[in-house]
């Protein structure tokens, strides 16, 4: 995948209009870039981190948040990206768009939200929090 330029490709396949695309472009990712450095270094440098959060936070999909929680667990554990995932917006939109929902507290004015409570998705993000 590395090779063939795999990467970009699958992160563009985030922002499919069907949802099952992104789900399992979201998949081959979370897999390609399980223990490997240089796998994960293309996400970032293909500015990845900010598809796979806007797919996060558009996604109503339990199963591709599911994925994409887990692929940014697994991002999370290089000590650059993991760095990136602490900052600034990447923390709001993990807190906005997992945690609170599957807190059993829910703000704002949309009852839905309560539907994207998720124990798995919400076991990721704290995953990347560690």
């Amino acid at each position: 995948v590395y090779y063939l330029r795999g990467i970009g490709k699958l992160l563009q396949l985030l922002n499919h209009d069907h949802e099952e695309v992104q789900r399992l472009a979201a998949g081959a990712l979370r897999n390609v870039v399980y223990q490997s450095s240089e796998n994960k270094m293309e996400v970032k440098e293909s500015n990845g981190l900010n598809s796979v959060l806007q797919t996060l936070k558009s996604s109503r999909d339990l199963e591709t948040r599911q994925q994409l929680t887990g692929l940014l667990w697994n991002l999370s554990s290089h000590d650059l990206l993991k760095e990136r995932l602490s900052r600034g917006g990447s923390l709001s939109v993990l807190t906005h768009s997992v945690l609170v929902p599957s807190s059993g507290i829910f703000e704002g004015e949309n009852p839905k939200d309560e539907l994207l409570a998720d124990a798995d998705a919400f076991h990721n993000t704290t995953g990347c929090l560690r």
